[in-house]
């Protein structure tokens, strides 16, 4: 089962910041929260949540801090602002900050392994140096650990030991590995996490539910919060809900750190103004440890500070930041801006109730900034599927859904993720010939990701279709190498299947620089008919404006060794390629167009233009300028194609810059 529950949302469907601040003047915030009474009740009732909860703050003061809609549908009780939620991945910026009170203490040190804290678990025995997974980089997902996130425990559920959970026994998430050489990417990892969680146990001899309540949650006023769930907080929880609106069964996590914190909107809100620092210092952490939190991380591609993801704004210098959360039943987001001291903070009780806080952002946005928000005003096709479902079917549902995409396509996200929890509810609820349909669907329309069809195989297999569920794990792993799960699956059918080889990095940057390895077939260019990997080398301000590396980057594509690809076939791929990143099928309203790229030989290589649709800082179309060269590498079986790319002329010095970009493999 490929549902990972608690994770980080929100930074991939993300802004970038461009040029100087433009801020418009706000409507007056009468008109703004009298908008957000009228616009949520609504909101909640067309995508099926039950409940929410949010906060308002702006230049440092709470302007709205309310409840709407049930926290328990049979018996009608009102959300309020005392009213606990869980906060899935939220609860890993808390737990930021009581890691960084004990580097503030000199506890920990930030850049210390964390193999020097461990006594009850160890990392397992890894190609890779152990001795490089820091504090810092655990903080900030850069560590090279496996495990996403977590899908949690019922009540009826024996929790495992931190121990436990760590090896493994995680209710199908996987184990805590070491997959790749820490520092050198972003990958998230709730597992991370939960070694900070064992890290905070062994340093102070308490538990970390203890430990973060007497030095964190306390001393900030966030009485009515807890990692502990007892009692007390459950008498004060709502209930959470599916996809339909009913209720579920309330998770409980070991991994408190990564996915466990439950609280309220007015305990969150007191968090988000001790992060704004809106009262100067606050008896957690000093002013210049949270300046430093949310500062990108090295490698983090700009995503990820200590604990802190980050975002921007579409066409203005603003800068957010804060994190996501989704459980099962749970979505929540806090948003904040620390040069205006403002925030947006919701939590709801919805499976869908990201569609909710979506909504609330867009409109706090372009009241804010009038920015244009639009993109984040477009709606989830899951609450459309399930009331097709509850009215007509599975099958009429799917039609449903294919003559919405064609007729309002920029209407709707269609996102592979609510496509597929749909199809899991389904299958949870005993209506496994339903599942499959949806889970079909999901194939049809994401036939290159691996996850659908993971979730295939194992409906496949609770329908007796063992062969067919054999088949699907097996094309899950050829389109994502590294799913673990569809390796164990396989072991379990008698399948034997070779262990996940990480790729090799080929680029020596100079220091400064970020990387990324990415595995062919590419997500955002699936078509691109090549095996193999790519490695990404950006230079430092790649994505500023006001930078002089403004798009300036070398890429190396690492494929089958089949010789020297023609002028005509590299032109389609970086078509491909740049379409696919630049999203130009949804866009066509901002402007994108398709890429179009023009290549000539050259005595050492070829040379080019490409005309694209930046939708990563202009939110244009702009000419970059390529330089290609190819080659065998016998010391890796393979043909090396790199790409350095610049809106620079050829003769400027960035090409310089660029070319001090080197392979560490010699190939000749």
């Amino acid at each position: 089962m490929r549902i990972l529950r608690s994770t980080c949302i929100g930074l991939f469907v993300f802004f970038t910041s461009v040029g100087p601040s433009a801020f418009g003047q706000p409507a007056p915030r009468d008109a703004f929260i009298a908008a957000m009474d009228k616009n949520v009740p609504g909101w909640l009732e067309e995508f099926i949540v039950p409940g929410a909860a949010l906060a308002i703050i702006d230049d440092g003061q709470v302007i709205l801090q309310k409840g709407y809609g049930v926290a328990d549908v049979e018996k009608g009780i009102p959300v309020t602002e005392r009213t606990g939620f869980n906060i899935a991945s939220i609860s890993k910026t808390v737990s930021a900050w009581g890691v960084m009170r004990l580097v503030e203490q000199g506890t920990l040190d930030l850049d210390a392994p964390a193999e020097q804290y461990l006594k009850r678990w160890h990392l397992p025995k890894s190609e890779f140096d152990v001795n490089g997974v820091s504090i810092r980089r655990l903080l900030s997902h850069t560590a090279g650990l496996s495990l996403h996130g977590y899908p949690g425990w019922s009540p009826t559920d024996t929790l495992p030991t931190i121990e436990e959970s760590l090896s493994g026994k995680t209710n199908g998430a996987g184990a805590v590995e070491l997959v790749m050489e820490p520092g050198t990417r972003w990958q998230y990892s709730g597992g991370g996490y939960t070694l900070l969680q064992l890290i905070i146990e062994e340093v102070t001899g308490m538990s970390f539910a203890d430990y973060m309540q007497k030095n964190v949650l306390d001393p900030l006023g966030m009485t009515n919060s807890s990692f502990t769930i007892d009692g007390r907080i459950l008498e004060a929880s709502s209930l959470e809900h599916n996809s339909y609106g009913k209720e579920i069964p309330f998770e409980l996590f070991t991994e408190q750190a990564a996915a466990g914190l439950h609280t309220t909107i007015e305990d969150l809100t007191r968090f988000a103004l001790a992060s704004l620092q809106v009262n100067g210092s606050n008896p957690v952490l000093k002013s210049n440890t949270i300046d430093r939190m949310r500062q990108p991380a090295p490698n983090s591609n700009g995503f990820y500070g200590l604990g802190y993801s980050l975002r921007g704004l579409p066409g203005v210098g603003t800068e957010l930041f804060g994190h996501g959360g989704s459980n099962a039943g749970w979505q929540c987001t806090v948003q904040l801006n620390a040069d205006t001291r403002s925030g947006c903070i919701v939590v709801t009780n919805g499976a869908t109730g990201r569609a909710v806080y979506d909504q609330v952002f867009a409109e706090w946005a372009e009241w804010k900034w009038k920015v244009d928000a639009s993109r984040m005003r477009r709606r989830p096709i899951v609450p459309l599927l399930v009331r097709t479902y509850q009215a007509e079917g599975a099958e009429a549902a799917v039609t449903a859904y294919l003559e919405v995409k064609k007729e309002q396509p920029d209407a709707y996200y269609f996102s592979e993720e609510d496509i597929n929890l749909f199809a899991y509810e389904l299958m949870w609820d005993k209506k496994l010939d339903d599942a499959l349909t949806i889970f079909q669907l999901n194939i049809d329309e994401h036939p290159y990701s691996f996850n659908p069809y993971d979730s295939y195989a194992e409906a496949l297999l609770a329908k007796g279709d063992t062969a067919g569920s054999i088949a699907n794990y097996r094309r899950s792993i050829e389109l994502g190498p590294r799913n673990d799960n569809g390796r164990r699956m396989l072991e379990k059918l008698g399948v034997i299947v070779p262990p996940y080889v990480e790729p090799v990095s080929m680029l020596e940057p100079p220091v400064g620089w970020e990387t990324e390895i990415i595995t062919f077939p590419i997500n955002f260019a699936p078509t691109i008919d090549l095996q193999g990997y790519e490695e990404i080398a950006f230079a430092p301000g790649w994505r500023d404006s006001t930078s002089q590396n403004l798009w300036s980057l070398v890429y190396v594509w690492s494929v089958a060794p089949n010789g020297d690809l023609s002028t005509e076939e590299l032109a389609r791929y970086l078509e491909l390629y740049y379409d696919g990143l630049g999203d130009v099928a949804r866009r066509a309203d901002q402007g994108a167009e398709k890429t179009r790229c023009t290549l000539t030989n050259t005595s050492d290589g070829m040379t080019g233009e490409l005309r694209l649709f930046d939708g990563f800082v202009h939110q244009k179309m702009m000419v970059l300028n390529v330089t290609i060269r190819q080659e065998q590498c016998a010391a890796l079986n393979t043909h090396l194609i790199r790409f350095h790319i610049s809106p620079k002329a050829p003769k400027d010095p960035v090409r310089t810059l660029l070319e001090s970009v080197e392979l560490k493999v010699p190939c000749k």
